[in-house]
């Protein structure tokens, strides 16, 4: 399904444009494959997207979800980021709501735009830190919501094969 020589999202993460081609070859149900470790769904007018895996250093990834809809919870947040340790196979994050009482004197900083700059202020060395920072942003709050958790295993685990293959859970090495 797609509109040829049109994009069906594109999005600037980690300072790098992917875009996914309307004619890209999609699975069942409107989901398409994003390497490494994405899936952009498009449902209707609903457009959920889980973002390509980042390498975050030291065993660790960053995994993002944003969406109009999601298999994780309908009612929830617009947004999930976890940086997830390949090591302890545990993740901390965020939820983002976007910002429904905009202030002219605290500016919204979106997602992409607030794990950027973390980045480049090397936060995500300090997970407890790079939490409290986003917590301080409006529209982020703390996670209140759990990812479906089949859902994250797999995104988490192709993220550390992908990554850190050292790391991976022994049963899913091998298998990509």
């Amino acid at each position: 399904m797609g509109r040829p020589g049109g994009y069906l999202a594109a999005t600037l993460l980690s300072g790098v444009l992917f875009a996914l081609p309307a004619c890209a070859p999609e699975t069942k149900e409107g989901v398409t494959a994003v390497p490494p470790c994405g899936k952009s769904r498009l449902q209707g007018m609903l457009v959920s997207n889980q973002y390509p895996a980042v390498d975050e250093g030291e065993g660790r990834v960053g995994l993002m979800y944003f969406g109009s809809t999601d298999e994780i919870n309908f009612t929830g947040p617009l947004g999930y980021y976890r940086l997830y340790s390949c090591q302890s196979r545990s993740a901390v994050g965020f939820d983002s709501y976007g910002i429904e009482n905009p202030r002219d004197d605290v500016p919204y900083v979106g997602m992409e735009e607030f794990l950027q700059e973390a980045r480049r202020r090397g936060l995500m060395k300090t997970p407890e830190k790079l939490v409290q920072t986003a917590l301080r942003q409006p529209g982020f709050k703390p996670v209140g919501y759990a990812w479906y958790q089949p859902a994250m295993d797999e995104y988490a685990t192709c993220a550390c094969q992908h990554f850190s293959p050292d790391l991976a859970p022994a049963a899913a090495k091998g298998k990509q």
